[in-house]
């Protein structure tokens, strides 16, 4: 479980995560969900999607790295 507090000029978020790791034949699965716990200055005036829109575009960058670096020889 990580606690993930965000700073910005004018605004602030504190994200809680939580990943859980399964063992399979050929790996690992890897669950995991992402909760907002708390937006401050300006990010409360921002939409809700909007705000999830951004986020799904910056955790799948993140898995798609992560995914390319563990198939890489």
């Amino acid at each position: 479980r990580y606690r993930i507090d965000g700073k910005g000029i004018g605004s602030s978020n504190v994200v809680e995560a939580k990943l859980s790791f399964v063992q399979q034949t050929s790996g690992t699965r890897v669950h995991w969900t992402a909760d907002i716990v708390e937006l401050g200055g300006l990010l409360k005036a921002v939409p809700q999607g909007l705000l999830q829109g951004a986020a799904q575009k910056v955790i799948d960058d993140i898995w798609n790295n992560a995914a390319s670096r563990l198939a890489a020889p």
